[in-house]
């Protein structure tokens, strides 16, 4: 939770966290509490930047998470707000040929319109191993059969186009209705879409801990996630509003002593 101080005072048997974990717990707790908010000269965190700390599986939990935090406390993040944002994620993850992390994002989605009774019924735990599985994993390139070469990393990472380029790219769905024929190694959290035009085999390298995975062009996987994407769209368009307001209705079920000391199989 980064370093937060917050009197005993709110912390109390009927106002505890969330069991979402893992990015937007503390900052939903903090929205829900925070009247006067104290900055302290000298205090600071110290880690990592966050291009060094990509993680598949966070997909998921960043974007079920905005929507258990935005329901609560954004009461004007609409409809629409949240699937321009799910468009947006969605196409930028297909471009970049990351299939598994738009099936993350989706169960993500389904898993927030489940309401609490999900929160409720779920081992965190055992979810958080599935969504480990479900997402891309990086091994030392060694292991990859796809030779790793630094200066074609370096080159990707630099590379630039003119306007010409740039609407051949965009005419061409970023080279999707073309042939491919390139193979490219790039970077994980600092790629762009130009790094996959026309691109058949993708390596997508992390420099700090010199690990890589491998990704696919894959058409007939991309049309099919439109698909799904349409139904998603859909069922949003129908259900978002009342699973919203179900949520804001219910949430005290899993904000309290009873809860957690069930969930943790522990007295607090």
């Amino acid at each position: 939770w980064w370093y937060c101080c917050t009197p005993m005072s709110i912390v109390n048997e009927t106002n505890l966290p969330l069991p979402i974990f893992i990015r937007g717990d503390d900052l939903e707790y903090g929205l829900r509490n925070t009247k006067h908010l104290i900055l302290l000269n000298g205090i600071c965190v110290w880690h990592e930047p966050f291009e060094n700390k990509y993680s598949s599986f966070l997909n998921y939990y960043i974007l079920r998470n905005l929507l258990y935090d935005n329901a609560l406390h954004c009461p004007n993040y609409s409809k629409w707000d949240f699937l321009k944002r799910l468009y947006k994620t969605v196409i930028r993850e297909l471009t970049y040929y990351r299939y598994k992390n738009v099936e993350l994002l989706f169960k993500g989605v389904e898993d927030f319109y489940k309401g609490v009774k999900f929160l409720e019924n779920t081992d965190a735990e055992n979810l958080h191993k599935e969504i480990m599985n479900m997402g891309y994993k990086a091994v030392p390139v060694e292991q990859l059969d796809m030779r790793f070469s630094y200066p074609m990393y370096q080159k990707n990472l630099q590379k630039q186009e003119g306007r010409i380029k740039r609407l051949r790219r965009f005419a061409t769905l970023n080279g999707l209705l073309l042939p491919a024929k390139y193979t490219v190694i790039t970077s994980m959290a600092l790629c762009r879409p130009i790094n996959f035009y026309r691109a058949k085999r993708v390596m997508q390298y992390d420099v700090a801990s010199k690990k890589a995975f491998l990704v696919e062009r894959d058409r007939k996987r991309t049309v099919q996630l439109l698909q799904e994407l349409l139904k998603l769209t859909l069922k949003t368009l129908t259900v978002y509003d009342c699973k919203i307001q179900d949520f804001r209705k219910n949430v005290g079920k899993v904000t309290n002593i009873d809860f957690w000391e069930k969930y943790l199989e522990m007295r607090l």
